[in-house]
């Protein structure tokens, strides 16, 4: 998701907010179905304007159907670059699968563009802290790392530069910036791991 700033005066109305939400395809119907119904519901209690799109690179079938059924719109996302880092992160996010697979598709997506890919800040568990173990670095290798069972939630976060991976941080200690200077991008959703696929928890 793309936010624009823009500056009001004291008094101005602000505009209308629209929103959106661009999703994985994935080839669980159910899954799917539930997915667009959290997404389409999110708009409604938050008196969003907006729409959902439904990224398919082709591979699933029925998609087209299920969203015209639901309201939503089928659109084509190339399979390399940063937002493909996302889907193709919580693609792999399935039951038997390992940690290195997330790892694996997210660089997989994100070598061919020449990003940097960030290694001082990883994906992670999510329980009854915000950071738990397994760690989810977003380069890896496939097969590698803890195996994903049902039940597990993880925060799938691809965090890329333009220019170098290398980050610096400010004196405060959370303030992060890139070493060169050149712009960065941080996508995230927290997954859970079901035995139907990915389910997208942070559409609710």
């Amino acid at each position: 998701m793309v936010a624009s700033e823009t500056t009001m005066s004291i008094g101005q109305k602000a505009p209308p907010i629209e929103l959106t939400i661009l999703m994985p395809c994935l080839n669980e119907a159910e899954t799917l179905a539930i997915c667009i119904e959290k997404a389409l519901g999110f708009l409604r209690r938050s008196g969003i304007s907006g729409e959902v799109l439904i990224a398919d690179n082709g591979s699933s079938d029925g998609s087209q159907e299920i969203a015209a059924r639901l309201g939503a719109r089928v659109t084509h996302v190339p399979e390399k670059g940063y937002g493909a880092a996302l889907i193709a992160g919580i693609a792999a996010a399935r039951v038997g699968n390992r940690v290195g697979d997330i790892s694996a598709a997210i660089q997989e997506a994100l070598t061919p563009g020449g990003y940097g890919i960030v290694r001082d800040f990883v994906g992670h568990g999510v329980g009854r802290k915000m950071h738990e173990e397994p760690q989810i670095p977003n380069y890896g290798k496939a097969g590698t790392g803890p195996k994903l069972l049902p039940g597990m939630a993880l925060a799938i976060e691809p965090m890329v530069n333009l220019g170098s991976h290398k980050i610096v941080m400010a004196s405060d200690g959370w303030t992060a910036r890139t070493a060169d200077g050149k712009v960065s991008a941080h996508f995230e959703h927290t997954v859970l791991v079901t035995e139907n696929g990915p389910e997208i928890l942070t559409l609710v």
